[in-house]
């Protein structure tokens, strides 16, 4: 597969998605000076707007005036010279459509439109306008006000996404622009915001010792109640009692690979700093034992450091079975240390069950009844009545996650479009997944094909674009790499997708690799395509 260096839009994206090229321009002819009646299908003709509206247009063309008809809603203003492309000729009145691409636009035209919008010729201007007409929205004084102040306001805003949230319904205000935001922002995504609501809510459940507000924030999360299960044995601190867990599970496993590397940091953190604590609890005067090196002591030094280094491994080879087994483990340690490890896994095992109710998982069979059933938890949290500090700062985060997944809510309701966390495995990354579903569809086409983009940002891979399309069982896959030396690496990898696809029964069309310097804008590139008919993106902190 040849190598391709592609700093615009490649040719694959093109190839996957053949709807959103646009061949007006580079297919159609300018009509010759001849007679408007003689027109035919795919001709472009030039004239001066003299009246237009939403579903017709007047123009004076070579001195002479013509009333046609618009295929689709475009915004003209009076006065301005357009080029539009007959669509139809056979009807009464002529059919046309634009034949200018936007992006293709004249800066004079552009001009023309400002004056007689009476609207200062600044780049800023030409930019609404600009994106506007891309959009078919009206130019309005309320859609130009509200984008110029809010570019004002949020100049780091990008003003394609502001003007497909106008085009979807939702208000331009303040918060709906920062939600936007943090959409497009790493540092601000949802995610982030989510994790440290996590981490309050286990500081807050394990600190007040109330496992009802978890219990409640975990229903109906299957291996969220299997971990709750494991903290009230942990809590209860009996060991022989039997333990509900599945046979085929480990709580290695159910904690996840984050969790299981904070225990393990824990207990080494446990391990170097036993002399200090042996020696403060020899200079105590408490009546406490002393952890190591003592009369009387439930453990002698070595014998501790073995305990823990046996704990360890279990961990680290995911052979930790349950909570009972941890507590057998720990039986024969000083009660302080017995009291400080559950207090350690208590966390652990409250984050882990709190993740498992949050995050996506990729077994969902409608993300969007997952965002209803979290947006309903965090309702719950904000109405609970508590003194404690901990606790506010919670509500606060809360509320802050609540108001973003309104957001996205309603934008999902409106445009198809769906940001949510997602927890994937184990091994950080930062991704999105846009999923299409294209709007025209054959009797014969199946229900499940689909288009997707899948962007992944790896430790040392750097930031990947994955293009996907399905139709039935044929698959064709295009992998974007930022450098040669990482489509490589790919490409010796791909033997291995090749043959698991086949192995499921998959046609494969094409996997291709390319080198793509610039990241694809999938919010706005994808909402902005016209054939689409709905958008859903997951955004997801991936850990595997």
């Amino acid at each position: 597969m040849p190598q391709i260096e592609a700093t615009g839009r490649i040719q694959a994206y093109q190839n996957i998605y053949p709807q959103t090229q646009d061949s007006t321009l580079s297919s159609a002819k300018t009509a010759p000076e001849k007679p408007l009646a003689d027109l035919q299908k795919g001709e472009v003709i030039e004239g001066k707007v003299l009246s237009s509206g939403e579903k017709s247009i007047t123009l004076e063309i070579d001195g002479q005036v013509i009333e046609a008809k618009l295929d689709g809603h475009f915004e003209f203003v009076k006065g301005e010279i357009v080029r539009l492309v007959v669509a139809d000729a056979n009807q009464e009145k002529l059919l046309l459509k634009p034949a200018l691409n936007t992006e293709a636009m004249s800066n004079k035209r552009l001009e023309d439109i400002l004056k007689q919008l009476q609207l200062k010729l600044t780049p800023e201007n030409k930019a609404i306008v600009q994106e506007l007409m891309v959009a078919k929205l009206p130019l309005s004084q309320e859609n130009l006000r509200s984008l110029q102040l809010m570019m004002a306001k949020y100049p780091e805003a990008d003003l394609k996404s502001m003007v497909l949230l106008l085009k979807n319904g939702i208000e331009l205000t303040g918060d709906t622009v920062q939600e936007l935001l943090k959409t497009q922002m790493p540092e601000e995504a949802l995610t982030a915001r989510l994790e440290e609501l996590v981490s309050k809510l286990t500081k807050t459940a394990v600190n007040q010792k109330s496992d009802a507000l978890l219990s409640e924030f975990v229903k109906g999360q299957p291996e969220a109640e299997q971990l709750m299960e494991q903290l009230k044995l942990l809590r209860s601190g009996e060991e022989s009692k039997e333990s509900q867990f599945p046979a085929n599970r480990t709580l290695s496993q159910l904690l996840g690979q984050s969790e299981t590397e904070g225990l393990l940091k824990d207990i080494e953190n446990w391990q170097k700093n036993l002399p200090q604590l042996n020696t403060k609890a020899n200079e105590s005067t408490s009546t406490l034992l002393p952890l190591i090196s003592f009369p009387g002591a439930a453990a002698a030094g070595e014998e501790i450091k073995n305990i823990l280094a046996n704990m360890k491994q279990l961990l680290a080879q995911g052979e930790l079975k349950d909570a009972r087994q941890f507590l057998t483990l720990v039986k024969d340690l000083p009660a302080e240390l017995q009291t400080e490890l559950k207090q350690i896994l208590s966390e652990r095992i409250s984050a882990a069950a709190l993740r498992r109710a949050i995050f996506l998982s990729g077994q969902e069979k409608e993300p969007a009844e997952h965002l209803e059933k979290l947006y309903t938890r965090l309702n719950q949290i904000k109405s609970s009545e508590t003194p404690s500090a901990l606790m506010k700062e919670v509500l606060q985060d809360a509320l802050s996650a609540r108001s973003s997944l309104g957001f996205m809510s309603k934008f999902q309701d409106a445009a198809g479009f769906m940001q949510l966390p997602f927890l994937f495995g184990d091994k950080i990354l930062n991704g999105a997944l846009f999923v299409l579903n294209n709007k025209k569809k054959t009797k014969d086409a199946a229900q499940d094909d689909v288009s997707a983009l899948l962007q992944l940002d790896f430790a040392t891979l750097g930031h990947l674009d994955t293009f996907i399309r399905k139709e039935k069982q044929k698959v064709q896959i295009d992998f974007y790499t930022e450098d040669s030396t990482k489509e490589k690496w790919i490409k010796e990898k791909l033997y291995l997708l090749h043959n698991s696809l086949l192995d499921k029964n998959y046609q494969i069309a094409a996997i291709q690799t390319f080198v793509k310097k610039d990241r694809i804008n999938g919010f706005a590139d994808f909402l902005a395509n016209e054939q689409v008919k709905k958008v859903s993106r997951f955004s997801f902190d991936m850990r595997a």
